[in-house]
């Protein structure tokens, strides 16, 4: 009995000594992350009153739409996890009408020529330059070559790399270190780049220039995201003042608004401050008449809106809140919405150690433990309206194909998708 007492007296000696160096020690000060509360409504019980339809004859149905009228009225579709899409009459009976294979059959809909529209979770995004790519964060469309398109990717092996329409993928410029983020063309041809280390760089076929490496005197320690208005203003941001990129963690267990948003203006090269006290100030992008430009604050599951034009120039208001998700990288889409990369970084539990400064000192004194707690499997993007409206989301709940999404870009019909995690760019066909 007295061994067991000392083993356990040992046993709380050593947890209350890490406790107490995590105590004195920890490189923050946390506060709790402001998720916000449950908006769910009292129970009512009404799906009880169901009548189930082809019950036993589907597998997980995730997704139903309306078809081509049958001769005694309306069809329906569904899609089923053992791969078949199926077709209801109007009488009841269930038809298997196409196979497709897979488990992976998820969102389905009509097309105005009659055909039908489905996502499949696992077929339908390519893997562009597997094995070539180290975390590839974010893309971009450049000049094009005499095939049509070129893509331009950052890589954390140092390298901005570019994809040929034809599908082979270049080395094209070394810039060195791990921390390439952001990229955007510019309007004269060579590329913005954001180095999380160095600052806003300019990049073009004649080499490298840092256009920002200091805002009013102070160091730009987590240049993230870029863009370019038409004017030539340079709008990027700044995530975290205060925790550079291999930090990342360590500004999302503090919780505290370190990020900024910043203009760099070519005609005087001075770098201002726009927007300060962000909380973890991410992608960044311009309206399509160019009135207002987002950024995102991805701590606080929210895009902010900073207006260019009009009676509200210079005011800021939210632009989307409460997204499922922390917001990335932001991009428009032709026709004048937004594709928003949502990192999955909640965990269960990680919930409520948010809410306990203690824990999170301890966290943040052994990285190993918070990754193997926090880092980001799943995949998510949000297409959002311009008036902030939520259109759609796309995901790979587990990961399996694409993980930790961090950009969606749209162009020539597919989504491109960019990944700290993979070694890849993922395309996906929207049509």
């Amino acid at each position: 009995m007295a061994h067991v007492l000392i083993t356990a007296g040992a046993l709380l000696s050593i947890l209350l000594a890490f406790i107490f160096h995590a105590v004195l020690y920890s490189p923050i000060s946390p506060q709790p992350l402001p998720f916000l509360p449950s908006s769910k409504p009292p129970s009512n019980n009404i799906l009880q009153r169901v009548e189930k339809l082809g019950e036993g004859k589907l597998v997980g149905p995730e997704d139903i739409c309306v078809g081509k009228l049958d001769l005694d009225g309306s069809v329906l579709y569904t899609v089923s996890r053992d791969g078949w899409i199926k077709r209801m009459h109007s009488n009841g009976t269930l038809e298997d009408w196409k196979m497709i294979g897979g488990d992976g059959l998820l969102g389905i809909t009509q097309s105005m020529d009659g055909d039908l529209l489905v996502c499949d979770a696992h077929k339908r995004v390519e893997k562009l330059g597997e094995g070539k790519l180290v975390g590839p964060e974010d893309i971009c469309v450049g000049k094009l070559d005499l095939d049509g398109s070129l893509l331009y990717t950052v890589s954390r092996d140092g390298w901005i790399k570019r994809m040929h329409s034809n599908g082979t993928l270049e080395d094209w410029k070394m810039i060195g270190g791990d921390g390439l983020l952001g990229i955007t063309q510019s309007m004269d041809g060579d590329l913005l780049v954001c180095d999380a280390h160095k600052g806003l760089l300019k990049v073009g076929e004649r080499g490298m220039i840092v256009l920002a490496s200091q805002v009013d005197g102070s160091v730009i320690r987590f240049a993230d995201a870029v863009i370019e208005a038409m004017d030539g203003s340079v709008y990027f941001s700044d995530a975290s003042t205060k925790f550079g990129f291999h930090d990342w963690h360590l500004d999302l267990l503090e919780a505290r608004p370190h990020g900024r948003l910043l203009k760099y203006d070519p005609m005087t090269n001075k770098t201002s401050i726009l927007l300060s006290n962000l909380c973890f100030a991410n992608g960044v992008a311009l309206s399509k008449d160019q009135d207002f430009l987002l950024v995102c604050e991805t701590w606080r599951f929210r895009c902010l809106r900073y207006w260019l034009k009009g009676d509200l120039e210079g005011k800021v208001d939210v632009f989307i809140d409460n997204l499922p998700g922390g917001p990335d990288n932001v991009n428009l889409a032709p026709d004048g919405s937004f594709w928003i990369a949502l990192v999955q970084f909640r965990r269960p539990g990680m919930d409520w150690i948010h809410k306990w400064g203690l824990f999170k000192k301890v966290l943040s004194m052994y990285p190993t433990i918070f990754e193997l707690m926090h880092t980001p499997r799943a995949a998510m993007v949000a297409n959002v309206a311009s008036n902030g409206t939520l259109i759609r989301v796309l995901d790979d709940a587990d990961g399996r194909v694409m993980s930790f999404v961090t950009s969606a870009l749209e162009f020539d019909g597919h989504l491109f998708f960019g990944s700290l995690q993979n070694n890849f760019i993922g395309k996906l066909s929207l049509y």
